[in-house]
């Protein structure tokens, strides 16, 4: 498995670590992004491992059969559809992980999109990737997820949909499109 970015700092402390460092997996913590995103895909496989881009695969097994799996979809699925609902097309979809522990969302890549695979194609060319929206997983043992799914107040579900998506590509190095947006957000939350 690996991870790329341009902060060596950023990607360590990345929520989509959490899950490998729980199931004691080792991540490849790249930092060169011009290259590395171009190279690490191209090569594939090392020795008897596939080189696996975190961002956009599935995380590590977790001890959550499939059965509980879908009990939290179920109990978390009105709150997803409503944070969908208030994302609009700043996101692919919003659903709930078992990939994090600590924090309490995280952005990731669709490996199914084909606009992600033609990225690669992109950056050989020297080409700026057209920007594909991201997919929103959130925890559902997270203390705000757990506050915001009892939530009937809809000014409050928005600001917070919005803080889980911004804080959520904030870990990730991404710049956030509006921060004063995120700030009025914030400050309204807190107050």
């Amino acid at each position: 498995y690996y991870i790329v970015g341009e902060d060596e700092k950023v990607l360590r402390n990345s929520p989509l670590l959490e899950a490998y460092k729980k199931n004691n997996i080792e991540v490849l913590i790249l930092d060169d992004k011009e290259i590395d995103e171009i190279v690490t895909p191209a090569i594939g496989a090392y020795q008897e491992w596939d080189l696996k881009d975190i961002t956009s695969c599935e995380a590590p097994k977790t001890e959550q059969t499939e059965e509980e799996k879908k009990e939290v979809e179920e109990k978390f699925k009105s709150i997803v559809e409503k944070v969908k609902e208030k994302l609009g097309e700043s996101v692919k979809e919003v659903k709930t992980t078992n990939r994090l522990s600590d924090s309490p969302s995280c952005v990731v890549k669709d490996a199914n999109d084909p606009m992600a695979s033609m990225a690669h194609m992109f950056r050989q060319m020297g080409q700026e990737m057209p920007e594909s929206a991201p997919i929103l997983e959130i925890n559902p043992d997270h203390e705000i997820v757990q506050k915001l799914n009892g939530c009937e107040d809809d000014a409050m579900i928005d600001d917070v949909a919005w803080l889980l998506l911004d804080q959520a590509k904030m870990s990730e190095g991404m710049e956030i499109k509006d921060p004063v947006s995120f700030t009025k957000r914030l400050n309204r939350v807190m107050a």
